[in-house]
């Protein structure tokens, strides 16, 4: 399908140092049941790779220091990433060979008649790139062979699939997509300021003195702006993978790995920032009583339930620790602690397979296992995560029985509804009729804010251009108020014209 190989492919074994065989051994040989001689290697780790290129018993191949492939290199000097096998991490250092189109039969030739792989390899593991010009993708593909103590061998394939030009600008939909983030990232800069500000104002130990949601604003800008570092960062990798030459050709294979790399760390910062954003929704969206109390809720049971998970990772880690010494020899599920810990998180999710695989090939000691598992994790632990919840939520109830708040819903209706008599009192006004006051309404010195009662006193203040207390004229000397003032038809009723008081 057109697709083809960038650069070289590259393979790289690591080796591990012979360490002391056990007393077994030794009475084997005696016995004549092993050759004498023997050596024993262990399983991979960092503690016992071995970087000197040698043979069973020590033996230095004769043309060793002629071929690179049996020279040692650091993760450093290959550039390489380490990689997770099925039973061991891998790190990038290794003795390396690298196969290409040209040489690659050559070269296999070779790593057969100098015996490259014995009994000391414990991984070989195989990397390379292919561009598929039908997808635009490019593809890293790393292969890994473990090979155990035992003389077992296992591989793992790790696929990773690399979009490298992320902003074609090919149609108008790529437009659309590059000026809609710009876009957010200049409202990000906007947000950025308002911080500013509003710290310069009110000071940074009042603004950020109490965990809230100004420390979760603070979180979403600052990855916004890690995310537009590294956005910056990959296309500048970008454009220089573009404009490399043909004498660049072995590197780009690593720097295609390198740029994947950074990319997919970029794509995981973007999906924490959108996780950030939507728990930042409930900053708007607590307007209802029922979110506001779960919000509340959750808020004071923090301490409790981190209290909580301290204890419960205490109890599974030594749940863990007795399933692996239990069920190792029985179970490949069981072979680490890790792996224990990950079957028991299984089987506490409620996954189906787990309980009758373990009593299959464990019996009853398996069956015993697992219940005491579930009975401890999910019929105790779990219900006093529910305690904790019920318990704070009842107090969250009975605090709103004592002093009832206003929700934000509560407050944009009251808002409303003191806008909407606003408006209907002017209309009232303007018609010449005078606004009053329901007694009832009045009278009601409890409640806490009633708009249109508001509404009403502030405006009937507001549309009395000359107002003055009832009774008492200009010079603040009472007046009566039936007496009958002579009035000028000529000079209209305005301010110094007689009027009739009532």
């Amino acid at each position: 399908y057109g697709s083809a190989l960038i650069g070289s492919l590259t393979v790289r074994q690591l080796r591990v140092k012979p360490e002391t065989c056990s007393v077994l051994v030794e009475r084997l040989q005696g016995r004549g049941a092993l050759p004498p001689g023997m050596e024993c290697f262990p399983n991979y780790s960092p503690a016992v790779e071995d970087i000197d290129y040698t043979k069973e018993l020590a033996r230095k191949p004769a043309d060793r220091d002629t071929h690179p492939f049996m020279q040692f290199k650091t993760q450093a000097e290959t550039g390489s990433m380490g990689q997770w096998g099925k039973y061991n991490w891998y790190p990038g250092s290794g003795f390396v060979m690298k196969l290409n189109a040209a040489n690659h039969v050559e070269k296999l030739a070779l790593l057969r008649q100098t015996r490259w792989l014995d009994t000391k390899t414990r991984a070989v593991i195989v990397d390379f790139v292919v561009y598929s010009p039908n997808a635009d993708l490019s593809v890293v593909i790393h292969v890994i062979f473990e090979i155990l103590p035992g003389g077992v061998v296992d591989s793992v394939i790790h696929v990773e699939a690399i979009a490298l030009d992320r902003y074609p600008l090919a149609s108008q939909h790529d437009f659309v997509l590059a000026a809609l983030e710009v876009f957010v990232y200049m409202m990000v800069v906007g947000y950025a300021w308002e911080e500013v500000k509003g710290t310069a104002r009110q000071g940074f130990g009042k603004r950020y003195g109490r965990l809230g949601w100004t420390w979760l604003d603070v979180t979403n800008i600052l990855v916004f702006a890690f995310s537009a570092f590294q956005k910056f960062l990959n296309l500048t990798a970008y454009w220089k993978l573009l404009a490399a030459g043909p004498e660049e050709a072995e590197e780009t294979p690593q720097r295609i790995m390198d740029l994947g790399l950074a990319m997919q760390l970029a794509d995981q910062v973007n999906g924490f920032n959108g996780f950030l954003l939507w728990i930042k929704l409930y900053k708007y969206v607590v307007v209802s009583r029922r979110i506001q109390r779960i919000v509340v809720t959750v808020g004071r049971t923090l301490h409790q339930i981190a209290a909580f998970f301290l204890i419960f990772s205490i109890i599974a880690y030594a749940f863990a620790i007795f399933g692996h010494l239990l069920l190792a020899g029985d179970l490949d599920e069981f072979s680490s602690i890790n792996a224990s810990t990950m079957m028991m998180l299984r089987s506490l999710l409620g996954d189906p397979s787990v309980f009758p695989m373990v009593v299959e090939f464990a019996g009853d000691i398996g069956f015993l296992y697992l219940l005491c598992w579930l009975v401890v994790s999910r019929t105790l632990l779990i219900n006093i995560v529910i305690a904790v919840f019920q318990d704070a939520y009842s107090a969250v109830l009975a605090e709103e029985k004592r002093s009832p708040t206003q929700t934000t819903l509560e407050r944009v209706l009251i808002e409303f509804r003191r806008r909407y008599d606003e408006g209907k009192l002017v209309s009232i006004s303007a018609m010449g009729q005078e606004p009053t006051v329901e007694p009832e309404l009045d009278k009601n010195n409890k409640l806490m804010y009633d708009p249109q009662k508001a509404a009403r006193k502030r405006l009937g203040w507001l549309m009395e251009d000359n107002w003055k207390p009832y009774d008492v004229d200009e010079g603040g000397e009472e007046t009566d108020p039936n007496a009958v003032v002579a009035v000028d038809p000529a000079a209209g009723v305005g301010a110094g014209s007689p009027v009739t008081k009532r």
